[in-house]
């Protein structure tokens, strides 16, 4: 035929359809191994334990995020990490209204924070109390907290909200809120009417 090409021979053979292969042997079933000899002990590995991280700053609201708190680590099977923050100083002189009599030295600070969590935590917790961690920690509450939870492998980071009006709260839970590498649960203080 004109303008057709004709195919290459190989491809206008017709197809050989090959032998059938016969019936398959079974397969051999290997001897049982018996009972494997144990491998040993493993050695117990450092597992980073889950934690609910409450930032407490000694003020009416800590207590009802204490509460929260230890309640999310009951339901998660966590323990419970209960953070203050505190300051060494504010500068080398004594502020003008201040005499330097009322300065408070970097021991003095960390003893107070220390006094405040555990007054908060057995405030909030009652006898519960003995199963919280405490941890006080130089610095702003903000960046304290954060730190805390990433140094614990925080599952929740609890925040006390003390409602409208306090600026200091506002920074340092803006810092949380931004930077927690985990959950953040901020709860209300009961104290406060809802708007």
């Amino acid at each position: 035929m004109p303008g057709r090409e004709e195919l290459p021979s190989t491809l206008a053979e017709p197809l050989v359809t090959p032998e059938p292969l016969g019936v398959a042997e079974p397969l051999v079933t290997p001897e049982p191994l018996g009972v494997a000899e144990p491998l040993g002990v493993a050695e117990p590995r450092e597992e980073l334990v889950m934690t609910v991280v409450v930032g407490v700053q000694g003020h009416t609201w800590s207590r009802a995020a204490i509460q929260a708190a230890a309640q999310e680590a009951r339901f998660r099977g966590t323990k419970l990490v209960a953070v203050a923050a505190y300051s060494t100083g504010h500068g080398a002189a004594a502020p003008a209204a201040r005499p330097a009599a009322g300065l408070r030295t970097p021991g003095e600070e960390r003893a107070g924070a220390e006094e405040m969590l555990q007054a908060a935590v057995l405030d909030a917790l009652g006898q519960d109390a003995a199963g919280a961690e405490l941890r006080v920690m130089q610095g702003g509450p903000g960046r304290t907290l954060v730190e805390a939870a990433r140094q614990l492998g925080a599952d929740m980071v609890v925040l006390g909200s003390p409602g409208e009006g306090a600026k200091s709260w506002l920074l340092g839970s803006q810092y949380v809120l931004r930077n927690a590498p985990c959950l953040v649960l901020v709860v209300p203080d009961p104290a406060v009417p809802a708007s």
